[in-house]
């Protein structure tokens, strides 16, 4: 019988090879389609342009913000501890996809080698304590999340161009 914590950490690694193909298979005019300097600003939307490649900085500002979940005693990073552009060229495709493949191993390394009794260990996390195990879960369901938005605009921009030739 397969433990809860494998699962996860199996489910983990298919859906950010998930969000990873979706990525691939952008090319660089493509990733900033659509890319708008007035987006609204939200407070967990960070990176978000409306752009794909906005929506691969957001997954990477995420898994690498709060990567300190999974350290003992370290506090979560928030938004203004951030200069994406220390990571990334925002305007340059392959350093984004870079840093979202660097993150995202980092992460999953992380998980990896997560004892199983740490996942029930509470984090603070903005104003709220959250378990880890709920942390990876709700990750694990942004990866998915993002990877069928890259999907749906995809195929919106296919659509676009079929309608409009």
């Amino acid at each position: 019988m397969e433990l809860l914590t494998d699962f996860l950490k199996k489910r983990a690694q298919i859906n950010f090879d998930r969000l990873l193909a979706q990525v691939e298979s952008i090319t660089p005019d493509q990733a900033f389609e659509g890319r708008m300097e007035n987006w609204p600003i939200h407070s967990f939307g960070i990176g978000q342009d409306g752009s794909i490649a906005g929506i691969v900085i957001h997954v990477a500002a995420w898994k690498h913000l709060t990567l300190p979940i999974f350290i003992k005693d370290e506090v979560l990073n928030t938004r203004d501890d951030l200069d994406i552009n220390s990571f990334c060229e925002i305007n340059d495709w392959t350093s984004i996809v870079k840093w979202l493949k660097q993150v995202g191993e980092l992460w999953m390394n992380l998980i990896i080698r997560l004892p199983n009794e740490n996942y029930l260990k509470q984090r603070l996390w903005g104003n709220k304590s959250i378990s880890v195990l709920d942390f990876i879960v709700e990750t694990i369901e942004h990866d998915v999340q993002h990877a069928s938005q890259i999907e749906y605009l995809k195929v919106l921009r296919d659509c676009k161009s079929a309608c409009n030739p």
